[in-house]
C-alpha cells in the first residue's frame, strides 16, 4: 500500500558555520519511519535534483524517511555566509577534507529522531561517504549504499598540476583555477589550487598506499555498491569495479553489489528502480539488526 507523503525543505549547521539545505521526504501522519536514508549528490549537482526528489518520492510513499541534502560541494561554486564572513564553496572550491562536517551535520538532524539512519552518495558523493565513515568510524550508521561512484578507487585529477597548483598557493593565488580540464577528460570542469592540493593531502587515507588500507578497506558497517549497466564504463569495467569493492571491503560485515539493468548515471527514467534497490537494502539491514 502506498503512503501519503510529505515534503519539508529543511536545514542544518555544520560545525564550522555551513547552513546546508535540503529536502527531507516521508509518509504523512505516521511515527518516524524504522529507517532514515539521506542521499548525498554527485559532482556540480544539488539536493534539488529532480531525479532524486523523484527517488524520495516512490521511498516516503513506501514508509521510509528519505533526505536529499546539499553539500558544501554544491553546484560549480557558491557562496555561504558566515559569521566568519563568505566561504567560497561548489565543486571547483570545495575542500574535500571538510566533507565530513557536512555529512556528520545531517547525521546529527537525522538521529535527533529514533531510527536506522542509511547513508547514500551518488557519484562523488559515494567516495564522500566512504571517507567520513573510515575516518569517523560513526556507530549511528546502518549500512552505506555507494552508487555508481567510479571515484571510489581512482583519482581522475591530472597528475601533471601538482607543481603548478603549489606554485599558485605560494604566491597567494589558492583560490583561482586551474586549466580547464583538471578533473580528467570526460570532465569539461577544474577546480581551484587549494581544491587540488586538498585532494593530494587526503589520497593515501582514500585511496590508500603501501601499509595504508584504502578507506572502503576500514569501514565495518554493511556496504551496498551498484553501478547502471548504461553508463559510460563499458560493463567488463562495471564488473570489474564491483568485484573490486568486494575485494576490498575485507572489514564490512556486509557487502552486496548490483549491476543495474537499463539504468544510466543520473537515473532518469528510473527512479523507481533505485527506490526498488534502496528497499531492498533497508529490509536486509533491517534482518540483519533483527538478527544481532
Amino acid at each position: 500500500m502506498q503512503n501519503e507523503t510529505t515534503e519539508k525543505i529543511v536545514y542544518v549547521k555544520t560545525e564550522d558555520g555551513l547552513t546546508l539545505e535540503g529536502l527531507m521526504l516521508q509518509p504523512l501522519g505516521q511515527p518516524t519511519p524504522a529507517e532514515t536514508v539521506i542521499w548525498f549528490h554527485g559532482l556540480h549537482q544539488k539536493f534539488s535534483e529532480a531525479e532524486y526528489v523523484s527517488i524520495g518520492r516512490q521511498l516516503a510513499a513506501r514508509g521510509f524517511r528519505f533526505i536529499t541534502a546539499n553539500l558544501r560541494s554544491h553546484d560549480f561554486g557558491t557562496w555561504f555566509r558566515t559569521d566568519k564572513g563568505a566561504y567560497l564553496g561548489g565543486s571547483a572550491w570545495e575542500l574535500f577534507s571538510e566533507s565530513p562536517l557536512d555529512i556528520a551535520a545531517w547525521i546529527d538532524f537525522a538521529t535527533k529522531d529514533p531510527g536506522r539512519v542509511v547513508l547514500a552518495g551518488h557519484g562523488l558523493g559515494g567516495a564522500k561517504v566512504v571517507y567520513y565513515q573510515a575516518e569517523r568510524r560513526d556507530p549511528r550508521l546502518a549500512g552505506l549504499i555507494i552508487a555508481s561512484s567510479g571515484s571510489l578507487f581512482r583519482e581522475k585529477m591530472r597528475q601533471d598540476l601538482h607543481p603548478v597548483a603549489a606554485k599558485m598557493i605560494a604566491e597567494g593565488r589558492e583560490k583561482e583555477l586551474l586549466p580547464w580540464g583538471t578533473r580528467g577528460d570526460r570532465q569539461v570542469a577544474t577546480i581551484s589550487a587549494e581544491s587540488y592540493m586538498d585532494l593530494d593531502r587526503i589520497h593515501e587515507s582514500l585511496y590508500g598506499y603501501q601499509s595504508v588500507p584504502p578507506a572502503l578497506a576500514r569501514i565495518t558497517c554493511p556496504i551496498l555498491a551498484w553501478y547502471g549497466s548504461k553508463e559510460k564504463l563499458a560493463n567488463k569495467d562495471i564488473d570489474d569495479f564491483l568485484a573490486r569493492v568486494r575485494r576490498t571491503a575485507t572489514a564490512s560485515s556486509l557487502v552486496k553489489t548490483r549491476k543495474i539493468a537499463g539504468v544510466e548515471f543520473f537515473y532518469t527514467g528510473s527512479e523507481k528502480v533505485i527506490a526498488g534497490e534502496i528497499e531492498r537494502w533497508c529490509e536486509q539491514l533491517r534482518t540483519l539488526h533483527a538478527a544481532v
